[in-house]
């Protein structure tokens, strides 16, 4: 069985695929540690993905800046999906097997927790 990430993992963590969705953990404490004066994290093609998952979740009220649930935008959670949906298919075939789950991992969850979020 091929090791399935959530977009919660970084390249080094190995979870298994059951954890996926668990929520933006390591998001989470890479932000405290900005706050507390440490480094920004290296921009690259994964953590720009994070970024937009993470915005999407902020716009279901998934989670807040704050640590609890936060208020909710539909249109926003959903143009965040939508901008993930689009950079899946225009990079279609320039991206690494790490990269296309994690993107694929994204969106399943998001959609999930969407269909939810509507019903």
């Amino acid at each position: 069985m091929a090791d399935e990430r959530s977009p919660n993992e970084t390249s080094s963590q190995s979870e298994s695929s059951s954890q996926q969705g668990a929520g933006a953990n390591w998001v989470d404490e890479d932000l405290d540690a900005i706050d507390a004066g440490g480094a920004l994290p290296q921009i690259d093609f994964p953590t720009f993905l994070v970024s937009l998952y993470h915005s999407a979740l902020l716009h279901m009220g998934e989670v807040a800046p704050d640590g609890r649930k936060g208020k909710k935008n539909k249109p926003l959670a959903k143009q965040s999906i939508d901008i993930l949906a689009m950079l899946q298919a225009k990079s279609k075939g320039n991206l690494t097997s790490d990269e296309e789950r994690l993107l694929q991992t994204m969106l399943y969850d998001l959609r999930m927790k969407y269909v939810n979020l509507s019903s």
